[in-house]
């Protein structure tokens, strides 16, 4: 549920800066149709929005808030707590009380709407439908405020007699596929139940619809005075269904001043541009910092050695204590012609224990090069030693969180083994790994095992782990050792 709830709040501040964009600069507007296709267009941006990512430079901490609220909903637990799969359970870990109270408010959201679309489908199977000019017209004899859905339109049979605009309205509705907007629309109002402005956005939807089809109404005829005197009329009518287009279903003061008001200059819709940048931002809040991540696929020439494998180099008197890459390939020589000359000084070279063979043979063929006469014979080339979490100042992250993200992760990947679920093995398997400076999961093993059954998955899962930001200690990147128990549970 966390990948859910993530979403909901990336397309939540989405739709937020779209719909205060669109009450604030094109409401008052009298594209009326324009208004709507942009409306529809922006809101299905938005919800694809959070999909996408923007990757940002190293130091840029624009997405901070977002990366707080994913914490906040991972928090809660102990530095890598036990991840627990038990068996009989699909892979996931238990709801949290955010998410009980989403899924309830969206099931909420959604009975309401179905419930009210029940009743109105129930309304207009008790008529008869003529059809004409592809639409069902079903008349009804009680009192009833007239409305349309799809291609029916129900009306009571007094409007139909005495006023015929009505009709001329709700026909307007059908032929621009208003129930379809409004059909979609739902999907958003049940996911961001909790949102004031999606509710909000929903009724200025509405009254698109409503403008639009007073426009057309009016343009086949209909006296503009007579038909805004029916409005009035009909003002006092009680709303039905939420998601019928009803002829006295919205703001009337707002319907009579958009038949009034002159028309808006069409350049106005470049207004919608000035949107772009702002979601653009937006798109920036919610992606992730590139910082500490590296790709590279091709091979490295030896000159560049030094800085992939992250090789580090000291000397016996102290003097010196420095990463290579900090170093060009000539002052690598030059270290190691002042220690061939004093003949007293021993050169240590360590790499991070992800470097791959080619490159660490590289390294050793390299270094034999500059020592071709092996006048030194202290210069020692071996992996980087590891240090326990709990002593590195900045611990390493996974996917944005801390440790305990990495609990959660595998704890949504585990699978019982069926045989040792047949064979009523459970308990509890500890394994270790290193997360090196290059942010790989490394040296993976167990410490204490239960069956070989258990023991394999924990160790298969805890291997396909993604990449971490690794950590570090005294302002170095270092390769960091965990130890991490995976409970295996039967009911």
């Amino acid at each position: 549920m966390t990948g859910l709830i993530l979403y909901i709040i990336k397309s939540t501040l989405f739709l937020t800066v779209f719909y205060s964009f669109f009450m604030l600069v094109m409401r008052r507007t009298t594209f009326f149709r324009f208004n709507r296709i942009a409306f529809i267009a922006g809101t299905i941006i938005c919800m694809v929005l959070p999909f996408m990512n923007i990757e940002l430079p190293a130091g840029i901490s624009v997405n901070a808030p977002i990366m707080a609220i994913e914490n906040a909903l991972t928090s809660g637990e102990t530095v890598l707590e036990s991840a627990v799969v038990t068996a009989g359970e699909a892979p996931g870990r238990a709801l949290h009380a955010i998410d009980i109270i989403f899924i309830a408010g969206a099931l909420i959201s959604f009975t309401t709407t179905m419930v009210s679309y029940i009743r109105m489908r129930r309304l207009m199977k008790s008529a008869p439908g003529i059809m004409s000019e592809g639409m069902k017209i079903k008349v009804i004899d009680q009192a009833i405020p007239s409305f349309s859905w799809g291609r029916s339109i129900i009306i009571s049979r007094k409007d139909l007699e005495e006023n015929p605009a009505i009709l001329t309205h709700e026909t307007m509705h059908v032929r621009c596929s208003h129930s379809i907007d409004l059909m979609a629309f739902t999907a958003v109002t049940t996911l961001h139940w909790f949102n004031p402005i999606i509710w909000i956005a929903r009724t200025e939807l509405k009254m698109l619809h409503e403008y639009e089809a007073d426009e057309l109404t009016i343009n086949k005829g209909i006296d503009a005075t007579q038909y805004q005197l029916l409005l009035v009329k009909k003002a006092v009518g009680a709303k039905r269904f939420q998601l019928a287009n009803g002829f006295n279903h919205s703001k009337l003061k707002n319907r009579i001043t958009m038949m009034h008001k002159n028309k808006t200059n069409r350049w106005m819709r470049l207004a919608y541009i000035l949107c772009v940048p702002a979601l653009i931002g937006a798109m920036c809040c919610c992606s992730n910092s590139n910082a500490g991540t590296e790709e590279e696929e091709q091979p490295i020439p030896f000159e560049l050695i030094f800085a992939n494998c992250n090789a580090h180099i000291t000397s016996s008197d102290g003097h010196l204590d420095a990463t290579l890459r900090d170093f060009g390939i000539s002052q690598v020589e030059n270290i190691i012609n002042a220690a061939r000359h004093s003949g007293e000084i021993s050169i240590n070279i360590t790499y991070t224990a992800d470097t791959d063979a080619r490159t660490v043979e590289l390294l050793k063929e390299g270094i034999r090069n500059m020592n071709v006469n092996k006048e030194i014979s202290g210069i020692q080339i071996s992996p980087r030693e590891s240090l326990p979490f709990q002593l590195v100042e900045v611990k390493p992250t996974f996917q944005g969180g801390d440790a305990n993200n990495f609990s959660r992760w595998v704890n949504e990947n585990l699978v019982y083994p069926k045989e040792a679920h047949d064979k009523n093995i459970q308990g509890r398997v500890t394994l270790s790994f290193t997360v090196s400076e290059t942010g790989m999961v490394t040296d993976v093993k167990v410490l204490r095992g239960v069956d070989p059954l258990l023991d394999n998955e924990a160790l298969r899962v805890v291997r396909q782990s993604p990449r971490w930001t690794p950590g570090q200690s005294k302002g170095n990147v270092v390769p960091v050792t965990y130890t991490f128990p995976v409970i295996f549970k039967l009911k």
